[in-house]
């Protein structure tokens, strides 16, 4: 991984909206590498330190503006809806557009001379990880309550980051295709020929999923990318983990619209992911130190 250097966040505008703030920054995610990121803030915080998120966006060259709801429809506005719920939210923009003033397979080119051996995956994940340290800087976010959200290139985003960084307290991803067969992860801004590695020791994601527990995870699929296959890892990814006497909370939430979230299914899915962070009446808190 890339080594972390000091954030240099820098405010460059500021939006006012009827119910938040929407910021939009620049910070380092590495020595000479920044990126933006989109900030919303509530404008009527419910307490002094707030439930946070890292919400990724899908793939879009609208990128951080699709998830606070400057693009793309409404069933892909997932940071506004939680800044809405009392959440402050982070949009980063993945690497792929714009790392080093490059983008697409030219980004990745880029990554493979600066980090040699550093995946596409691995570059994502440590943008997350970057994405929680703008977070945890703030006075305002609960650190015990801390989520990833994701749709599509974002749900796989998501699943890497909750396996990989312990603050992360709970998480949704939609549609991302979780399992090594069920979408594009060989794709070179992915794991490109580390999935043939995979498959050959017959290997899968519910590694992540254990890798995560007792952390919860919510896998969201309409049957494009996350279906019945979603299903299976999870159901492996629970038995695994009891064979070992471990708790996976790793739960699967299916319906029939295909490669969206749709604004039902995303309600339900935020009402779980609150009440694992335990922002809900009788819900499950992620750490005891949520309060």
């Amino acid at each position: 991984m890339p080594q972390r250097v000091p954030l240099e966040v820098e405010v460059q505008s500021i939006e006012e909206q009827p119910d938040h703030r929407r910021v939009l920054l620049i910070y380092a995610t590495e020595k000479d590498a920044r990126t933006e990121a989109y900030l919303l803030e509530p404008l009527e915080p419910k307490a002094e330190r707030l439930p946070a998120a890292v919400v990724f966006h899908a793939t879009t060259d609208a990128h951080i503006r699709q998830p606070v709801g400057l693009a793309s429809a409404p069933t892909r506005h997932l940071g506004l809806a939680l800044v809405r719920r009392g959440f402050v939210v982070l949009c980063p923009k993945c690497f792929i557009y714009g790392y080093r003033g490059k983008t697409w397979l030219d980004a990745v080119a880029e990554l493979e001379l600066v980090a040699p051996g550093l995946c596409g995956m691995g570059k994502m994940l440590w943008d997350g990880m970057r994405a929680v340290d703008v977070l945890m800087e703030r006075g305002d976010v609960l650190p015990g309550a801390i989520a990833a959200v994701g749709h599509s290139l974002g749900a796989k985003e998501t699943l890497y980051l909750a396996a990989f960084d312990e603050r992360v307290c709970a998480a949704v991803a939609s549609e991302g295709g979780i399992a090594l067969g069920s979408s594009n992860w060989d794709a070179s801004w992915y794991l490109g020929e580390r999935v043939e590695i995979l498959r050959r020791e017959r290997r899968d994601h519910d590694d992540l999923l254990l890798l995560g527990a007792p952390r919860p995870f919510l896998i969201v699929g309409g049957g494009s990318a996350d279906g019945p296959l979603a299903r299976e890892l999870a159901d492996r990814a629970r038995q695994r983990a009891r064979e070992w006497g471990l708790e996976c909370r790793c739960e699967v939430m299916l319906h029939e619209a295909g490669h969206d979230f749709p604004e039902t299914v995303r309600e339900q899915a935020f009402d779980w992911l609150e009440n694992q962070l335990g922002l809900r009446a009788g819900g499950h808190s992620a750490f005891s130190r949520i309060r």
